[in-house]
């Protein structure tokens, strides 16, 4: 009795297995190869988020935009960098809510419209992410990523960093040198 049920959870653990979709594994080839066939995408989404957020608004806040797979709808999240009582003020706004009064007026503090959320989520599906966000890394001023791979994702050097030190995603484009992969 007790070999089969190691026979059986064996079999059911190899059917699990097989059932996978490693397709959507992504490791860091896949990564460079997807970065060298965008690169122009890459830049241009990275420079459409980050010079639309105002300045003022950047320096205090954390800006995250996340497609929401679920519906095809935009999540937009302000984060405070201050911290306030052990927590940070958060304003976040669904773009699918039947109310988008919330959704408007974040909008509305960022100075953005709907077209350049359409044009920031339609960057980000052809390049095959699905988030963007502002970050305060040593070398890094925007994150890029697919939520369903947290394994990795794509980090966009701040103008005042010396390119020399920091390990880039490719010299074949003119890009390459502005981006690096998360490990």
């Amino acid at each position: 009795m007790k070999y089969l049920m190691q026979i059986l959870l064996g079999l059911i653990l190899l059917q699990l297995l097989q059932s996978c979709d490693y397709s959507k594994s992504r490791d860091v080839l896949w990564m460079k190869n997807n970065f060298e066939n965008n690169a122009e995408l890459f830049f241009d989404v990275t420079n459409l988020f980050n010079n639309s957020i105002p300045i003022n608004l950047k320096k205090e806040n954390y800006v995250n935009f996340n497609i929401n797979d679920k519906n095809n709808s935009v999540d937009i999240i302000i984060i405070s960098k201050k911290v306030i009582n052990g927590e940070r003020v958060t304003q976040k706004a669904n773009s699918q809510r039947l109310d988008n009064k919330n959704f408007n007026l974040l909008l509305k503090n960022l100075g953005w419209n709907y077209s350049k959320v359409d044009s920031i989520r339609n960057m980000l599906q052809r390049i095959k992410c699905n988030t963007i966000r502002t970050v305060d890394y040593k070398y890094f001023d925007i994150e890029i990523y697919d939520s369903s791979n947290l394994s990795y994702s794509y980090l966009h050097l701040k103008d005042s960093i010396e390119y020399h030190n920091i390990i880039t995603i490719s010299n074949n484009s003119k890009y390459g040198n502005l981006f690096s992969i998360s490990l």
